[in-house]
């Protein structure tokens, strides 16, 4: 049984409210900070449509 007590929203609405949550600027700087000055590697990277030419 569904009641009326919920608020249903749009993907668009969750992730906009979810971001806004998510991405503070107070985690963005313990990220970028919890890095700086260290090295990191990123790589190899897969790009293309996969097992599409064989």
């Amino acid at each position: 049984m569904i009641t009326d007590s919920h608020q249903y929203l749009t993907y668009e609405e969750f992730g906009r409210a979810f971001f806004e949550i998510a991405v503070s600027e107070a985690r963005v700087r313990a990220a970028v900070a919890s890095i700086a000055g260290e090295p990191f590697e990123v790589g190899p990277m897969a790009q293309g449509p996969a097992r599409s030419r064989r």
